[in-house]
């Protein structure tokens, strides 16, 4: 090891502090930068997202930390409309959430006016990735992902127009890489506990009360598991015609 360079009994997350020294106010410090973790935890929150047969569901929990452990809030929505067909859900940094969503609300609004259309959900996802991008050297901490219908146009024989919806989830990083998938996407602290419940409880092909009943029961039995979430949920199933929006009650420690 080269003198002056750390060595990895040291490293954030570490708990073992025997070689720290004797100085307690070291070993308080350490021990208060071992549990602080990424900037990603620090206000906590996790949005999922999942889709059905003709449906499609978003949700995410209501807490807003402070450093890690400390609740300021319990009605903090991370899930946000951009139009009828396209919502996105936002997890990471409170200031960064409030920030990214107020520049795609301005985006959205502008393109609406030159082009006198609403946003389709691809235009959006690669807006949104090229914004991330972007900023790519000094990033917003925010984990997004993009849920709701892509709308396709055809005409019958007789030459009217057919409107089909496919249903549209994809999930990103903090610098805009996309990862579009069919069944489900989840972000935020909560993540591992997502995927493994997702995984155990996820059906193919449900329709929209079925699926607001697996995305409700994935997202309370992880919420159940992690401490930086919780405080409650918000759950909206879409279809083409309609939007559900309910509140679920969480753990409330």
């Amino acid at each position: 090891m080269r003198k002056g360079y750390p060595s990895s009994d040291f490293a954030i997350g570490s708990r073992d502090t025997s070689k720290i020294g004797n100085n307690e106010r070291e070993k308080k410090r350490f021990s208060r930068e071992a549990y602080q973790g990424s900037i990603f935890n620090y206000n906590g929150g996790c949005v999922l997202g999942m889709s059905g047969a003709q449906c499609v569901a978003i949700a995410c929990d209501l807490r807003l930390g402070s450093n890690n452990f400390t609740t300021v809030s319990t009605n903090f929505t991370k899930v946000f409309k951009m139009n009828d067909y396209v919502y996105v859900g936002l997890s990471g940094l409170a200031t960064d959430i409030q920030t990214l969503y107020e520049l795609l609300r301005y985006r959205v609004n502008l393109y609406e006016i030159r082009q006198e259309t609403p946003m389709d959900i691809d235009c959006f996802a690669n807006m949104l990735s090229s914004i991330l991008y972007a900023n790519r050297f000094s990033p917003y901490f925010v984990n997004p992902i993009v849920v709701g219908f892509r709308v396709k146009h055809t005409f019958d024989d007789e030459g009217k127009k057919i409107c089909t919806f496919e249903p549209y989830l994809t999930a990103y990083d903090l610098i805009g890489a996309k990862c579009e998938t069919k069944d489900f996407v989840v972000n935020g602290v909560t993540s591992e506990q997502l995927y493994g419940m997702c995984e155990s409880l996820y059906i193919k092909d449900q329709d929209k009360d079925g699926l607001f009943e697996t995305i409700s029961q994935c997202l309370l039995s992880a919420l159940d598991r992690d401490c930086l979430s919780g405080w409650g949920a918000e759950v909206y199933v879409l279809t083409p015609d309609t939007v559900m929006k309910k509140k679920l009650k969480a753990r409330m420690d």
